[in-house]
This record gives structure tokens, C-alpha cells and sequence, in this order.
């Protein structure tokens, strides 16, 4: 009997030995390095489009060269183009505003979303922010690894969570293993340990991307409004 109780333990110890070896784990260093592993493949990307799903509805982009391309949930267009102007197509108002100001992000904008924290320890002398790993995790059918925002406490030499919203969330990001994409950006109650994914990145293209579908401003209907900002906060009405 004593024999048999001695190979349970045996058995049970290489399993939870095992387990423990298998087990993903990444550094603060790990994450950043897969972000930037991202940020490097959609660079390589020269001609690229997805989807943001948030709460509110989808969010549609186009990226091409130098062109950018947003539309809205209400399906107002945005358009940035070579020459760094910008076409803000309403829709509802049947109006086209033309400025130098572009509301529109560059594609790696949830990337380096992810990263902005790396800014905060270069003035912080208390703290040190990093991005803590939580679990393996699926979201979208893609393979990632949930992390959260902490800072580290110099003084106490202990972590805490990095907490903005009043609510007390924790604000995590879903990174896909693969790619490194940063394809969810959501909030996490530290006392149910439970992610609420609030935008997520989908159907990532490559090569779709024409040159026509920067046009929507040269089919606009005759009875649009066409304003421009001259540079000087001034509006000057075209059409």
C-alpha cells in the first residue's frame, strides 16, 4: 500500500511539474516585443484593410500607400490622400467639409495604443508601467494572449493594478501569437478575473485595396454642400 501511495505522489508531482513547464508565461519584454513584431507586419503592409467592431456599430478602413479611408457606422466618409488632405463626407447633412487636419489614425494606432504606457516611465520616478500577462485566450477565433496594465511600485517593490476609469476597470489587450496584432482592446474587473472585449479588429485584408475607392468625392450628388478650411479655423463655402 505504502508503495502505491509513494507512485500516486510520483504521478501526481510530474504532472503538476508538467503543467507548470508548459505553461505559457511572457515577461513585460515578451509583450512588447510581440507588439512590435506587429507594428513591423502591418509596416510591411502597404495596401491594407479590416473592420473595428465596437459597441456602437462597425467601423470600416482602407489604408493604401499614403491614402486612408474611414467609414462610419452611420456611413459617413472620411478620406485622407497624397497631398494630405482630408474629405469629411456627411452624409446625413449632404455636405463635404476639405481640411489639412486629418481625423484619421495611422493603422498602427491600436499597436501603439498598447505601447503608450512605455512613455509614462521615462517622467515617472515612483512607478514603473508594464503590461502584465493574464492567460491564454481566444477572441474572434485567433489565438492570443490577454494582458493587462499594472505599474510597479518602486518604494514597495510590489505591483498594482493600473486602473483610469471609474469604474476601477483594468484596461487589457488581446494579441494575436501569430502576427502580433493587437486585435482587442477592452476592460477587466480585477475581482471576477472576466474580459469584456469593447472594440475588436476583424477580417484583416491585404491587397484589396483599389485606388477607386478613394474616389466618394468626385461622385458626390449635385446637391451637396462642399465647404473647405482654408488653413486659418476659417470655412469657405465651394459649392
Amino acid at each position: 500500500m505504502k508503495k502505491i501511495l509513494i507512485v500516486i505522489v510520483v504521478i501526481i508531482f510530474i504532472v503538476i511539474l508538467s503543467i507548470s513547464l508548459t505553461k505559457p508565461n511572457y515577461s513585460h519584454e515578451d509583450i512588447v516585443a510581440l507588439i512590435n513584431k506587429g507594428i513591423q507586419n502591418m509596416n510591411n503592409m502597404d495596401n491594407l484593410s479590416y473592420d473595428t467592431q465596437k459597441e456602437d456599430g462597425t467601423v470600416k478602413h482602407y489604408y493604401k500607400g499614403n491614402k486612408k479611408k474611414m467609414i462610419t457606422p452611420t456611413n459617413n466618409v472620411f478620406i485622407t490622400l497624397e497631398d494630405e488632405k482630408t474629405y469629411m463626407i456627411d452624409k446625413t447633412e449632404k455636405a463635404m467639409i476639405i481640411t489639412t487636419n486629418s481625423p484619421l489614425s495611422d493603422k498602427e494606432e491600436l499597436q501603439n495604443e498598447a505601447l503608450r504606457m512605455e512613455k509614462f516611465n521615462k517622467n515617472d520616478n515612483q512607478y514603473r508601467y508594464e503590461l502584465a500577462y493574464i492567460r491564454d485566450e481566444k477572441i474572434d477565433n485567433k489565438t492570443c494572449i490577454l494582458v493587462k496594465q499594472c505599474k510597479f511600485d518602486k518604494e514597495t517593490k510590489k505591483y498594482i493594478n493600473y486602473t483610469y476609469s471609474s469604474e476601477n476597470q483594468i484596461v487589457v489587450y488581446w494579441i494575436e501569437k501569430s502576427t502580433g496584432f493587437v486585435i482587442g482592446i477592452g476592460f477587466m474587473d480585477p475581482q471576477k478575473n472576466i474580459a469584456t472585449p469593447k472594440s475588436i479588429i476583424k477580417n484583416i485584408k491585404c491587397g484589396e485595396v483599389t485606388d477607386d475607392m478613394f474616389n466618394d468625392m468626385l461622385e458626390l450628388p449635385n446637391d451637396y454642400l462642399v465647404l473647405e478650411n482654408n488653413g486659418n479655423d476659417d470655412i469657405v463655402r465651394v459649392q
